[in-house]
C-alpha cells in the first residue's frame, strides 16, 4: 500500500515519490555545533525542571478543567491574570536561575491554586503543557480554536510582553500543529 499523500505538507508533497527511494538519498549531515547543542540541552532541562516544579499547579488545573467552557475560562483568567500582574516580579532578560526554580516549586507547593510569579516564564509553560496536556482530551478541532484565541488575545493586547512570552516557538509550533491537524490544506491555513 502506499502512503496518503493527504498526511504530509504541501510543500514535501511535490517531492514524496523521490523521498520514498531510499537509494537515491546522500545521507543525513547530522553535526550540530556545540552553542546549538548547549541551547538545545538548555531549553530541555527548563523544561524538565518546570515540570517537576510546577506539578502541582498543573494538577490541580487539569482537575478542574472538565469541559472545553472551563479550559476556556481558565485561558482567559490567566492571561488576564498576567495583564494585571505585578511587572516588579518580572526577571526582564536575565536567565531563569535555579533561585528562581526552587521559588516556583515552592510557590506551587504552598499555593497549587494560583499560577506562580514569574508570569513570564510560568505563563507560556502552562499554556503549551495544558493544550497537549493527554488529562485534557478534547478533541483538536477544540484546542485549536482556544489555541487560536489565545494567539489572537495576544497580538491584540496592549501589554507587548504578553504576545512577546506567551507566542513563543513552542506555542508556534504547537498552534501550526493544531491547524494542520484540522484543516490539511495549506490554503484554508491562510
Amino acid at each position: 500500500t502506499r502512503d496518503d499523500i493527504r498526511n504530509y505538507p504541501v510543500s514535501l508533497v511535490s517531492n514524496f515519490e523521490e523521498t520514498n527511494d531510499k537509494s537515491s538519498q546522500p545521507p543525513l549531515n547530522l553535526n550540530f555545533d556545540q552553542e546549538t547543542l548547549k541551547t538545545l540541552t538548555t531549553r530541555e532541562s527548563l523544561k524538565a525542571a518546570l515540570d517537576t516544579a510546577m506539578r502541582p499547579y498543573m494538577h490541580t488545573l487539569t482537575q478542574a478543567i472538565e469541559t472545553d467552557y472551563d479550559f476556556f475560562i481558565t485561558i482567559k483568567e490567566l492571561l488576564n491574570g498576567f495583564t494585571h500582574r505585578n511587572q516588579q516580579l518580572d526577571i526582564g532578560d536575565q536567565l531563569l536561575s535555579p533561585k528562581i526554580l526552587q521559588q516556583i516549586e515552592q510557590d506551587c507547593r504552598e499555593h497549587p491554586d494560583l499560577l506562580p510569579a514569574p508570569y513570564q516564564v510560568t505563563l507560556p509553560y502552562i499554556v503549551v503543557k495544558l493544550l497537549t496536556s493527554p488529562d485534557l482530551d478534547f478533541p483538536s478541532e477544540r484546542k485549536y480554536t482556544l489555541a487560536y484565541y489565545i494567539y489572537q488575545e495576544c497580538k491584540r493586547s496592549s501589554d507587548v510582553p504578553l504576545y512577546l512570552n506567551v507566542c513563543n516557538v513552542d506555542f508556534y509550533n504547537l498552534l501550526l500543529q493544531l491547524s494542520w491537524d484540522n484543516y490539511r490544506d495549506i490554503r484554508q491555513l491562510k
